[in-house]
């Protein structure tokens, strides 16, 4: 079993197996508010590559390696923030506190 805090704080304890570890990012569209929050089992900079292809200016603002259940767990958090974007989802319009929140949730999930 697995225990953990989630984005809430609450504890949080895992019966099934434990889930693959990943790096969770966030990602923004240029200086606009629209921010990706995905993971990948690749290296990171191949990520970024690959969503360039069909959006040209994302950049890559924080990561953590974790459990793929801390993406899952903010974009519940998120869903009523959540845009398509280009035909995509996992497309967010944040606020600069709500980044900063991700940011230090992410430092949290490493040293936490």
């Amino acid at each position: 079993m697995r225990i953990y805090k989630n984005y809430r704080g609450d504890v949080v304890r895992e019966r099934y197996k434990i889930p693959s570890l990943v790096t969770v990012y966030l990602m923004q569209v240029g200086y606009s508010d629209i921010y990706k929050i995905g993971h990948t089992s690749k290296d990171v900079s191949e990520r970024v590559g690959s969503i360039r292809f069909y959006v040209k200016n994302i950049k890559l603002i924080s990561q953590t390696y974790c459990s793929v259940i801390v993406e899952r767990e903010l974009h519940k958090f998120f869903k009523e923030k959540n845009v398509h974007f280009n035909g995509f989802r996992e497309y967010f319009k944040l606020t600069d506190f709500e980044v900063n929140f991700i940011i230090k949730y992410f430092k949290e999930v490493n040293h936490g």
